[in-house]
């Protein structure tokens, strides 16, 4: 079992700044079934932070994250690769901007392509996609999910490239998922918000590619939309999506869950699940009763990050059938 996660090192401070200064890249692995674990608190001692780990060649643990250099300021994305035991050596560092030689904003300082994750490719275990994105500047709109295939650990220098250029391309913040299927699909899905606020455009968007160069057309998997999921009160629903999104493929079908409500409200908070060939369902609610209490209030009332019956996450087993989702 492996895992990594985003932890300070700082001790006996509440100062938020002082605890993100500190911000490092943790990592641990059980070889009996998480009775014993072997962690480090830092894979890399410069800062870093949110991690996304897979596994590559004979089941080495590859670690994709952000932060900075000593002698550079501007965030942008590394690779690690494990070299045995708890240790990591730095693989790949990305370039700051995106395809298009932009830089983000985070915090007020400049940032580049950043929030990876990434994916083993499934035509050669030695070569990895990544995937990441600006956070739009004051004055800019946001660009497109940006991906680049490397050899883990080559020396020369990766090079992003957007997977569309489409408007509904555009995302941010690291609200995007990958997974591939045994026979080699790519896919790919993201939150997209319409820079105009219109949101019937906004929504969760899916790509699927071969090899990681052409993508197939962005397809809205769903979003804010208007629905007869429910039919509550005998009229359409309004369907509101958290854009917390996860993948995972079942033989060669991509099945995408997320996290939301039905008309806003706290009775109606849902797992949603979406296949290309079956659609949108529900999969899992909340067992309030309508009418009854903070039920009917809007679920935007609640504290942020706070939500329940959410954060889903989406996982196959080894038979290629059988799928399990948990939430919060």
């Amino acid at each position: 079992i492996h895992t990594t996660y985003m932890l300070s090192t700082s001790k006996g401070d509440n100062d938020t700044n002082v605890l993100s200064t500190n911000r490092k890249v943790g990592y641990a692995v059980s070889n009996d079934g998480g009775v014993t674990w072997k962690s480090t608190k830092q894979i890399d001692p410069n800062r870093r932070g949110f991690p996304w780990l897979t596994l590559g060649n004979e089941g080495v643990p590859i670690i994709a994250t952000h932060g900075t250099t000593p002698s550079d300021a501007v965030v942008r994305t590394f690779l690690y690769a494990g070299i045995g035991g708890t240790d990591f050596l730095a693989a790949n560092e990305f370039p700051a901007e995106n395809a298009n030689g932009s830089l983000g904003s985070t915090g007020g300082s400049a940032s580049g392509t950043i929030w990876p994750m990434v994916a083993i490719s499934p035509t050669d275990k030695n070569k990895a996609l990544v995937f990441g994105s600006i956070g739009p500047a004051t004055v800019a709109e946001r660009e497109a999910l940006n991906v680049s295939i490397v050899e883990i650990g080559a020396s020369t220098t990766p090079v992003w490239k957007s997977i569309s250029e489409s408007e509904t391309a555009k995302t941010s913040g690291g609200n995007y998922a990958v997974s591939t299927s045994k026979k080699g699909k790519i896919g790919v899905v993201w939150d997209y918000v319409d820079a105009n606020a219109n949101l019937e455009n906004s929504g969760l968007y899916f790509s699927e590619s071969s090899d990681g160069v052409k993508w197939s057309a962005p397809v809205k998997a769903f979003g804010f939309n208007i629905h007869n999921i429910t039919e509550e009160n005998g009229d359409e629903d309004t369907l509101n999506y958290d854009g917390i999104v996860d993948i995972a493929y079942v033989g060669e079908e991509a099945n995408i869950v997320s996290s939301g409500s039905i008309n806003n409200l706290y009775s109606s908070r849902c797992i949603f699940q979406w296949t290309p060939s079956r659609g949108l369902k529900i999969i899992a609610n909340t067992d309030l009763k309508s009418g009854l209490g903070i039920s009917r209030f809007a679920s935007n009332k609640n504290q942020p990050n706070t939500g329940f019956v959410c954060y889903p996450s989406v996982s196959v087993a080894d038979n290629n059938k059988n799928l399990m989702i948990a939430f919060q």
